[in-house]
């Protein structure tokens, strides 16, 4: 079963192991209908959509009433990433530490070194001047 938006669709075909789509209007039905019919969750680490899922996800799965559903919850991707994330569950202490320790010596309040793609900037920012 896969489910999908009319914007989604126009952007790519849908996977070919899907052998019946659903096509929800309002995205955020749409996700709730994913969740609902996911056995477990396989995240590829890609775009700013996908961290709206992922942060959709954990909101329902850390919710209390939520505590006997049990959604597995995977991130993956390249090995070329692997130095970007660490988890750390249930010690804010060796969170701080970790973020310490890791902070670039130069920061700033601003970061205009990051390199952003294209694809991930906001499209319909527009300067206008008055």
């Amino acid at each position: 079963m896969g489910i999908s938006e009319p914007g989604n669709i126009v952007a790519e075909a849908p996977n070919a192991i899907v052998n019946n789509l659903a096509v929800i209007l309002d995205i955020e039905k749409g996700l709730e209908a994913f969740i609902r019919l996911a056995n477990g969750v396989i995240v590829f680490l890609s775009g700013v959509g996908t961290a709206e899922e992922i942060l959709y996800l954990l909101c329902i799965l850390v919710n209390e009433n939520n505590r006997k559903q049990l959604t597995p919850l995977v991130l993956t991707g390249p090995k070329s990433a692997k130095s970007y994330y660490q988890i750390i569950i249930s010690d804010p202490t060796v969170a701080s530490k970790y973020l310490a320790q890791n902070i670039s010596e130069n920061t700033q309040l601003f970061n205009w070194y990051l390199k952003i793609h294209k694809n991930y900037k906001l499209s319909s920012y527009r300067h206008t001047t008055t």
